[in-house]
């Protein structure tokens, strides 16, 4: 029996705070294996484990964040994403997002290929539309975009309703989504887990697609939302 090819892969999780995982994945003959450290909106904390683990993993993926703001034509670059990206040559490093759009995409294109009209008329709300790969796909398709950014971002109960609202509120929060006040800790403080997930359960009970990612869940504790 062949011995299969092994890939070691370190996933920075900035979602969620904890002990380390690991996994192991077999994929095409090779072996992947996957070691996840939980670290919380910390950037400092990220170019560390970099720095020390470079020359032992194959590549690195930033789970949780994304170089770029994206919604419609506009677009603003998050700095200190892009600085993890660019801090090593030794080892790739990749963001989440990268890779769920790979996949999503097909998936998506797939679906509309085969059912022009799924989402026509239908309320697609987003997790953070500002970081979804889909928002664009998904507007040509006719669907009521809604975005709870706001949220996600700030804190603050606001849905946001329509495209228009949301393009508005990409345009106000732009300079800031491209700053190092991104870093900060305030979005993992307890009351305001708590308050988001009230909010967010309640308006994923009135739309008709919920749009997420899986470290985004956790923010989710009540499975009657998705019933």
């Amino acid at each position: 029996m062949n011995t299969p090819s092994v890939r070691k892969i370190l996933v920075l999780n900035f979602l969620e705070t904890g002990e380390p995982d690991n996994a192991v994945v077999h994929f095409d003959g090779i072996e992947f294996q996957v070691n996840e450290r939980k670290i919380g909106w910390d950037f400092s904390l990220a170019f560390f484990h970099i720095q020390e683990c470079e020359s032992e993993f194959d590549a690195i993926v930033l789970s949780g964040i994304r170089e770029k703001a994206v919604f419609g034509q506009k677009e603003v670059m998050h700095r200190p994403t892009r600085e993890l990206i660019r801090y090593t040559e030794r080892v790739p490093v990749y963001t989440g997002v990268e890779l769920v759009a790979l996949f999503g995409s097909w998936t998506l294109r797939r679906l509309m290929h085969e059912e022009p009209h799924f989402f026509k008329r239908k309320k697609v709300l987003f997790h953070t539309a500002f970081f979804s790969p889909f928002t664009e796909a998904l507007s040509d398709s006719n669907a009521v975009i809604q975005s709870a950014d706001a949220l996600f971002i700030f804190g603050l109960p606001t849905l946001l309703r329509n495209e228009q609202q949301v393009v508005r509120f990409f345009r106000m929060v732009s300079p800031m989504l491209s700053s190092q006040l991104m870093e900060g800790n305030h979005i993992f403080s307890g009351w305001m887990r708590n308050h988001r997930r009230k909010w967010l359960s309640k308006w994923i009970a009135d739309c008709d697609v919920f749009v997420t990612y899986n470290a985004l869940l956790g923010q989710i504790d009540d499975p009657e939302a998705f019933e």
